[in-house]
């Protein structure tokens, strides 16, 4: 008798044209993952019938729900289309690439007499990495966009030093945000320890929940948490489905390879020390479900809720000031796969506009650093009419 192992089981995925219908012949994605939870849950109902010799008639199936999360370690490009998913993006990852001698560096941002910015594919919001100035600290930065006109865009942060036109500059980004698009999978797991293989196949996935924890002395680990219609059990391979080597980009961690951790806004001004960061991105998945059929017939969105939990030393008033007056900020943090994210692959995650819900500063015990201990929610940017955004940069 053979008995499974967690080393022996296997995650792959694909997109759906059709909610709940896997493609054919599927070209799955094998997943990269620590840990996952996929299951279906069962809603029995016991027989209500008086009987003389005090059994029960029977135990009916009356409901089914089919969800579950999968944990992963950050590693880049593994997990871009579980992103999109995530947000319910309008677009995939919309990829700029600009290059120009018309482009100058100035003390706010860039200029282009060309022209050329918005048609690059700019966006108000997202993050572009820059090269071939002749000063290296501005090709080591990643601006962000304040404001966007075709020739002309304000920063953040500012370049270092301004240079005039005439150089080949070169601007490049990719970058998803929250959107309202439906986004379905076909997650398969695979139990292939036993004397036959065992595939459960989860249909019509919706990501409901995306998640993120950053702390000293450890790893950049997420959770993706979904939804499916339905699932099956079986020992037959779905018809013509070939895996995809998973990824072997670089697991990043939450010391090094996190950077440019930026907390600016309205009476924040400077550098902010955090000891952990999380967020959590839920959809507020809702199961349609209607007589006659086992499990849901369809998976709805209901309204974002987007927190971030924050820890940063206590080093001046300004986070008790943006508290005390419920004023918003922006945060964003880059995470890597090298030191400083210089020459490596990379994801900025941003909440281009957040309040305090709730804050707490306390001298608990002697010979302790003072901590605040924040909960962020984030809300509507009104600048870039999103509510998150991640930016990805490529080695």
């Amino acid at each position: 008798m053979t008995i499974g192992t967690s080393n022996s089981t296997t995650l792959s995925f694909i997109k759906e044209s059709t909610a709940g219908t896997t493609p054919s012949s599927p070209a799955m994605q094998l997943l990269r993952f620590t840990g996952e939870s996929l299951e279906s849950t069962n809603t029995t109902t016991s027989s209500e019938e008086i009987r003389t010799d005090r059994a029960t008639s029977d135990l009916v199936l009356t409901d089914q729900s089919n969800a579950g999360e999968i944990n992963v370690e950050l590693t880049a490009t593994s997990f871009d289309a579980l992103m999109e998913g995530a947000l319910f993006t309008d677009a995939t990852w919309t990829n700029t690439s600009i290059t120009a001698t018309t482009i100058a560096i100035t003390a706010t941002g860039f200029t282009d007499s060309g022209n050329g910015f918005i048609s690059g594919g700019l966006q108000v919001g997202q993050t572009f990495s820059l090269s071939g100035a002749a000063n290296g600290y501005n090709n080591i930065l990643k601006y962000r966009v304040v404001t966007l006109a075709a020739g002309v865009i304000t920063t953040y942060p500012v370049p270092v030093a301004t240079e005039s036109a005439g150089s080949s500059f070169v601007i490049k980004g990719s970058t998803i945000k929250s959107g309202k698009t439906d986004h379905s999978y076909t997650i398969q797991k695979s139990h292939t320890g036993l004397a036959t293989t065992v595939y459960q196949n989860f249909r019509g996935a919706r990501v409901s929940t995306m998640s993120q924890e950053l702390a000293v002395g450890s790893l950049a680990t997420m959770a993706f948490g979904f939804t499916a219609l339905n699932s099956t059990t079986t020992e037959t391979q779905i018809s013509g489905l070939s895996n995809t080597a998973v990824t072997t980009t670089p697991v990043m961690a939450s010391v090094g390879n996190v950077n440019q951790i930026t907390a600016v806004g309205e009476g924040i001004t400077t550098a902010i020390r955090f000891t952990t960061l999380s967020f959590s991105y839920d959809n507020a998945l809702r199961e349609l479900k209607a007589i006659g059929s086992l499990g849901s017939v369809d998976v709805r969105a209901g309204t974002i809720m987007a927190t971030a939990t924050i820890n940063p030393y206590f080093e001046d008033i300004q986070l008790l000031t943006a508290f005390n007056a419920n004023t918003s900020f922006h945060l964003s943090w880059i995470v890597s796969d090298t030191t400083a994210g210089v020459n490596g692959n990379s994801y900025i995650f941003s909440f281009p506009n957040v309040k305090f819900t709730a804050q707490s500063l306390a001298a608990g015990s002697k010979d302790a650093d003072m901590i605040i201990n924040g909960t962020v929610q984030a809300i509507l940017d009104p600048a870039s009419l999103t509510t998150m955004r991640i930016d990805r940069f490529t080695a």
